[in-house]
């Protein structure tokens, strides 16, 4: 004979289920009957004693198990989409769509899909229940279903415009070779993000500051702008592409040297130089003063 052991605690996951649904019927708190729904939705994981199913009284105990749990799961649903907690609402409807392919949960996973942006991924679960349910049960989708296949091919097609808009707005106007020119504002903005990306990366960055010296010649306004315009096109050329310079002021221009070693620094200072005395219709005798510093050195500053 076999008997139970009185000292030996034992759970029955059916009799908890049932417990915890009729806990949160009586729960009067909306966010507290979600937590004991939540919970009971946890504890539900198919069909009662499929097996059995035969059995006439295993038969009517799954029914009232299943009735119990398809409450706990429309209940979770509208409240999570009111909520506009989308990730929660896509894990509860999803899992009820695996345990119960046939019973549309899967207009609720699809909800979800559209509140996340993630059409695609909702046209696949559209495309899939609809095979489904055709070759299952030879019928066509609901509704609901086809109401929400119509919004996310248009949301789709919009999607993809709104991209092709952003890529031919973000596109350069131009193909310029050389360094990449841009504002002072722009250049403060460019500074900050490499200055994070150094203590993540530990990436090499270098500042040079260029400036124009006039100790040997007459510096007024025409001349300064002259100087000022022939160094620009300089650094222009001599710096490599994916770096960047601004003008910091009519005799200064600032350069940031990306993934480079001070040693080399000095290189690119004389093929400024060359491109200088190179561009140069006046008398070469104005000055290039260059200073140095790792982007390190600077934030540390």
């Amino acid at each position: 004979m076999c008997t139970w052991d009185p000292d030996i605690k034992v759970a029955v996951d059916v009799c908890e289920f049932k417990q915890t649904i009729e806990a949160a019927r009586r729960e009067k708190t909306k966010k507290n009957k979600m937590e004991i729904y939540t919970k009971a939705w946890k504890l539900y994981i198919g069909e009662f004693l499929p097996d059995m199913m035969g059995e006439d009284w295993a038969a009517v105990e799954n029914i009232a198990c299943r009735d119990m749990y398809f409450e706990c799961v429309e209940e979770l649903c509208h409240y999570l989409k009111t909520e506009e907690k989308f990730e929660e609402l896509h894990s509860i409807a999803h899992r009820a769509a695996k345990i119960y392919p046939l019973y549309d949960w899967q207009v609720w996973e699809i909800d979800s899909l559209i509140g996340m942006s993630r059409y695609k991924e909702g046209l696949e679960v559209y495309k899939r229940i609809t095979k489904l349910m055709f070759e299952e049960l030879g019928l066509s989708p609901s509704g609901g279903m086809l109401e929400r296949f119509k919004l996310m091919g248009e949301r789709t097609s919009q999607a993809a415009g709104a991209i092709e808009d952003i890529r031919y707005r973000l596109r350069e106007k131009e193909s310029i070779e050389g360094a990449y020119y841009c504002t002072y504002p722009s250049f403060v903005d460019i500074y900050h993000v490499f200055s994070r990306m150094m203590e993540r990366t530990g990436i090499s960055v270098f500042l040079m500051l260029c400036t124009l010296d006039f100790a040997n010649i007459d510096a007024d306004d025409e001349n300064q702008k002259y100087y000022s315009n022939v160094l620009h096109e300089s650094i222009q050329n001599a710096v490599r592409k994916g770096d960047f310079y601004t003008r910091y002021n009519i005799r200064q221009y600032l350069v940031m040297l990306i993934g480079i070693s001070q040693e080399n620094c000095t290189i690119v200072s004389k093929r400024i130089n060359k491109e200088f005395n190179k561009r140069l219709t006046r008398r070469k005798n104005v000055a290039i003063d260059y200073y140095v510093a790792s982007l390190g050195e600077v934030c540390n500053d």
